[in-house]
């Protein structure tokens, strides 16, 4: 549902980035030696709970990216 009440294309992008940093910030915090398994694990839930939320908004905004005449083809493709 918040898929269709924020901007779609704001919403990947904010999940994509959130999941870059926490991706980057794992191996970062690993070499320093400052990581701790309950960082590992919260890391990987907010990681997890990101993606959800890229791929919510990704095929809610097809209908916005192409025309209604194919949307039933690039609707297919994305399976």
């Amino acid at each position: 549902m918040l898929a269709d009440r924020v901007d779609r294309r704001r919403m990947m992008a904010v999940t994509y980035a959130g999941r870059a940093l926490l991706y980057t910030w794992v191996p970062l915090a690993a070499a320093t030696g400052v990581l701790t398994m309950t960082q590992l694990v919260v890391a990987y839930f907010l990681a997890s709970l990101l993606k959800v939320g890229f791929d919510v908004a990704a095929p809610a905004l097809l209908p916005a990216l192409v025309e209604r005449s194919v949307l039933l083809a690039a609707n297919s493709r994305l399976e």
